[in-house]
């Protein structure tokens, strides 16, 4: 919504702020799976 809004330098932060939206989710996407992975693995026996 920021980047629709936005013009000029404005743009390029909210693409900055894109980018590391996106990188957050998929950090925690993946220590969510590590996390789930380490359950079964130590749960399971």
């Amino acid at each position: 919504m920021k980047f629709l809004q936005s013009s000029g330098s404005d743009k390029e932060d909210a693409k900055q702020q894109m980018i590391w939206g996106i990188v957050i989710l998929f950090v925690m996407v993946s220590v969510w799976g590590l996390v789930d992975l380490l359950t079964k693995t130590f749960m399971s026996g």
